[in-house]
């Protein structure tokens, strides 16, 4: 936890956060790894949760289908936090702007310091 991941001019970072979860880290981007854990129970993830928090560039995330309250996974910008439970989706921060692009399924998106929606 605390972890910073920077990636140069020509630098590529695969992850894997938690079980059924990874990001990509593209070139010039910065992130920190605030938290990441899981349980199991029989074999199975009952809880997987990850918070990460981009401080510039951009990350793509997948994350394996399940349901709602087993997975809590976040990516925090300048702007906001993206929430996600099962899906592809990626995240850019670009001069303090922050972008998000949902390929598949849902995400959640707050505002810090208001009122988000779904997207």
């Amino acid at each position: 936890m605390g972890t910073t991941i920077r990636t140069g001019a020509n630098g590529v970072a695969l992850v894997l956060t938690v079980p059924g979860a990874a990001i990509r880290v593209e070139s010039k981007s910065e992130i920190v790894l605030n938290e990441l854990e899981f349980e199991k129970a029989g074999g199975k993830i009952v809880k997987r949760k990850a918070a990460l928090d981009l401080k510039s560039g951009t990350i793509s995330a997948l994350i394996e289908k399940n349901d709602p309250e087993t997975t809590n996974f976040t990516i925090k910008t300048p702007q906001g936090v993206a929430a996600a439970r099962g899906t592809f989706f990626a995240v850019s921060v670009d001069e303090g702007k922050s972008l998000i692009a949902v390929k598949e399924g849902k995400v959640g998106l707050q505002k810090t310091g208001g009122e988000g929606g779904k997207k």
